[in-house]
């Protein structure tokens, strides 16, 4: 699959998108023409045979592409309730001309600005629903007419098609505005959204199809894009182990750094997950008085804490690449002190779990930490709980634009962990990864997803591809175990799902 259909373009992109198109000399009416008949291709094929259809259309474009998908239905014989919410005269040309065509073909349309008992009633009438009041840009909560309908078509429990997305999702974040539409199914044009992909949104989408309707590719070359569906495409195989001649080290040297507390598990699965996602060399670095876990593999090596200040030692007599440090670690001053010496050493980082939440009370000194970090960006993956209490005080609820913001003010790759995981770098790019199921949702997978993060930055992937490789795949295990799991169970699973992904025609790479 190719890399620009992983692209995500925010409502103003896709403005930009279809004004490039006509300046083109591709008319916005002919954008419009075969949009509608994407939505009535889509009904078709739902309906197999003429249905009762109830068209709701909003007073901009989504509501002309709702009037031509109503001309193609009612050409082919389907019954139509249209139902217009908006003003005729302020419609755009296209759209006002796609409702005059409409009309021309015998199409009725009536007042919108109906109560909750008639809109009851209409659509207790209907076999099928298509949502076409707004598109992607909503961007506040929704009032009125359009919210009591919004609220009608959700109590009429209708299959419904959304074009676009679905009304009361913020195409940008995903963010609900007050209350938006449950579609079965969801046609979008050209390339999807942020918030087709960012949960709450995705949980009303349904089944997403992503229609090309004659813009042309080039018009991305220029779009500054920077969001991205995760998938393989994305990141470069890892290196595959063909050569006789390879050795451990160039396959990447991790070293795990345990806590001093009772949670040797922690470190233990995360090294246990760094080797099976392809590390050449794990090491756990143990305190004193916290042995390694019994359930560390045997290819492990270990040693303990070095004493003060002499972690650079530590990691040239490894050949240390990437550090993991926070799994099972306490979160106080001791913990601090690691992250402020091993963040200056020259390799990769990554912190997790008590490495983040020992700096709650001070993540300005994170933040000047990381910046600091002589090695590019390190990694942090915080879940949402973690993150609010670092990046979040106020609690808002735009995930995407906070993990921007994070990620810009630590100079660090964020991975903010969840059922639509967002990895954001400091450059703006963001990442997001929907497919994970909630399967995931137990205790120690995130150690899990950490070792496989140092790992893939220990074999040469950048901080960002590492991150969206791990969590790619972290998720993919999880999906092949198709059951109620345990964090160890996704080990032998995340060296199957490498070697499919390495080097495979799945992953992008010839």
């Amino acid at each position: 699959m190719s890399e620009r259909k992983q692209q995500l373009l925010t409502s103003k992109q896709m403005a930009a998108a279809d004004h490039y198109a006509c300046d083109q000399h591709i008319a916005m009416d002919h954008l419009m023409e075969r949009a509608g008949e994407r939505v009535a291709a889509a009904v078709e094929r739902w309906a197999q045979g003429p249905i009762n259809v109830h068209i709701l259309a909003g007073p901009g474009n989504n509501g002309g592409d709702a009037f031509v998908a109503a001309r193609y239905l009612a050409a082919r014989r389907y019954a139509i309730t249209l139902d217009f919410l908006g003003d005729e005269q302020k419609l755009s040309p296209s759209a006002r001309a796609a409702l005059e065509r409409y009309k021309k073909s015998g199409g009725k349309i009536r007042e919108g600005e109906r109560g909750g008992r008639e809109q009851q009633t209409a659509l207790a009438k209907t076999d099928l629903i298509i949502d076409g009041l707004l598109g992607a840009g909503l961007n506040r909560p929704l009032t009125g007419p359009m919210k009591s309908w919004v609220h009608a078509i959700n109590q009429a429990e209708k299959p419904v098609i959304a074009i676009d997305m679905p009304t009361g999702v913020s195409g940008d974040s995903g963010e609900i505005m007050g209350e938006a539409i449950t579609a079965s199914q969801t046609i979008t044009f050209f390339r999807a959204k942020p918030g087709h992909h960012l949960y709450p949104g995705k949980s009303k989408v349904g089944e997403l199809h992503v229609e090309e309707i004659g813009i042309p590719d080039r018009c991305m070359n220029h779009l500054a894009v920077n969001h991205w569906q995760n998938h393989p495409s994305l990141w470069q195989t890892l290196r595959a182990r063909e050569s006789h001649d390879v050795h451990k080290y160039q396959n990447g040297s991790v070293l795990v750094i345990g806590g001093a507390g009772n949670l040797p598990g922690a470190s233990a699965l995360a090294a246990n997950a760094a080797l099976r996602a392809g590390a050449g060399l794990v090491t756990v670095c143990h305190a004193k008085n916290s042995p390694p876990h019994p359930g560390l593999y045997a290819a492990v090596m270990t040693t303990e804490h070095p004493k003060e200040s002499q972690w650079a030692s530590l990691v040239t007599d490894k050949k240390i690449g990437a550090i993991l440090f926070g799994p099972g670690a306490q979160p106080n001053t001791a913990t601090k002190k690691i992250v402020e010496e091993i963040t200056a050493l020259p390799c990769h980082i990554c912190l997790d779990a008590g490495a983040l939440t020992a700096f709650e009370q001070a993540p300005e000194v994170l933040s000047k930490i990381l910046q600091a970090a002589p090695q590019g960006p390190s990694i942090l993956t915080p879940h949402q709980g973690e993150f609010d209490r670092l990046f979040n005080k106020d609690k808002q609820a735009n995930r995407l634009t906070l993990a921007q913001k994070a990620a810009k003010d630590t100079k660090s790759i964020i991975v903010l962990k969840g059922a639509s995981t967002i990895i954001a770098a400091p450059t703006g790019e963001t990442i997001i990864n929907d497919t994970a199921p909630k399967t995931l949702a137990t205790a120690g997978t995130g150690d899990v997803l950490a070792g496989m993060i140092a790992a893939s930055c220990a074999q040469g992937l950048s901080p960002l591809k590492a991150a969206a490789c791990a969590v790619y795949l972290h998720g993919e295990a999880a999906k092949a175990l198709k059951a109620e799991l345990v964090a160890d169970d996704l080990l032998p699973q995340i060296s199957k799902l490498r070697g499919q992904f390495n080097g495979s025609e799945e992953s992008g790479e010839k």
